[in-house]
């Protein structure tokens, strides 16, 4: 069920903002209110617009309005495992057109961008070397079917990002609509399969058409920092819009992978709320509720003779089971982090960027 943002007026003044940035990161969990503090005070410092997560490891629909400058959305289907959401700036609030979970691996966001132009945005977790090839399969059958539903929007624009885990190297000649000539590492053979993925999509993959250094290019780096490679990318089937790419080194948030960002085009201004006037409102299958009480009521064992206080306590039960079913839209106050947190956090990457830059 996609989720809507809806507002009580439509009072629009143009913008003279021409771009969007939308950026991707595995943040190696957002489990704890503290992670997401420590990665919204990091975002405050940039000038991104979206920032599409990985390995978020929260369970269930979320839309959250934080106290911060962001909206932040998640699904997951198990606490504490893949996951996958967005951060989106609070200024583009008027302009989020839904939200809608695929998988725990696959989320798309919708954007409008004026005279019935949208951007659609697809956040992914591919499965990593250690799952099976059936796992692989099913999450590009479920990618296929989603970008198949995108374009058939003819006037929306796709960018699909995220952790991909998979190495793609230098492109062949033969290989010059997917890939560029700017590449890092050997190709394995879930790069192969990630390159006739975005051939049969009639996809570009972005990273390997902006020449940049080594230090600049790998996107994770293994524990001991030894390791380095580039398995986050960003596609697209709109290049053209595509107006700078680069992959953040001194990002202070504390993970093994680095974020990875481009600029887009956007051909007129976008238009942008003049008030704060919008609403984030969660669309209820009220049919499917109901029917999800009913399964768990009927679940029970339920006896003639039972006493009122149990009939009572069972039914309190499938309703609350029926609402974790179903995607919660709330809003919190961020926590703060403390002045030495803030402090450990600023010399911990100091220290890193130190020593990635001994051994590059």
């Amino acid at each position: 069920e996609s989720q809507t943002i809806s507002s009580q007026k439509k009072n629009f003044t143009s913008c003279m903002k021409s771009h969007i940035s939308v950026g991707t990161f595995n943040v190696r969990t957002l489990l704890t209110e503290d992670r997401l503090v420590e990665l919204e005070q990091a975002l405050q410092k940039t000038d991104l617009d979206i920032l599409g997560v990985s390995e978020v490891r929260r369970a269930n629909e979320n839309i959250i309005i934080r106290q911060s400058n962001y909206i932040f959305y998640n699904y997951g289907t198990k606490r504490g495992i893949n996951g996958v959401g967005f951060l989106i700036k609070k200024d583009l609030r008027q302009n989020i057109k839904y939200f809608k979970p695929i998988s725990d691996r696959i989320v798309e966001l919708g954007i409008n961008l004026g005279s019935r132009r949208s951007l659609n945005v697809i956040q992914v977790y591919a499965p990593t070397s250690s799952s099976s090839e059936e796992e692989v399969d099913n999450f590009y059958k479920e990618l296929e079917e989603t970008i198949i539903k995108v374009k058939k929007k003819t006037q929306s624009k796709l960018i699909i990002m995220g952790d991909f885990n998979s190495q793609v190297g230098v492109g062949k000649k033969e290989e010059n609509q997917v890939l560029g000539m700017y590449g890092l590492g050997r190709r394995n053979q879930r790069g192969w399969k990630l390159i006739r993925f975005c051939q049969q999509q009639q996809l570009s993959i972005v990273n390997s058409f902006f020449k940049k250094r080594r230090g600049r290019r790998w996107t994770w780096q293994s524990p001991d920092g030894n390791y380095k490679n580039e398995i986050d990318f960003i596609l697209t089937k709109n290049r053209d819009i595509i107006q700078s790419y680069e992959v953040w080194s001194n990002f202070e948030y504390h993970s093994d992978h680095r974020p990875v960002v481009c600029k887009l085009k956007i051909d007129k201004t976008i238009p942008f709320p003049t008030k704060n006037i919008v609403e984030i409102q969660k669309t209820l299958d009220e049919e499917k509720f109901k029917s999800d009480i009913q399964n768990y009521f009927d679940k029970k064992d339920i006896t003639v003779d039972m006493d009122v206080q149990t009939m009572y306590d069972i039914i309190e039960n499938s309703i609350k089971l029926a609402i974790n079913n179903h995607p919660k839209t709330k809003k919190v106050e961020s926590s703060k982090l403390s002045e030495e947190t803030k402090e450990l956090i600023k010399r911990r990457e100091q220290m890193r960027r130190k020593k990635v830059k001994s051994k590059e």
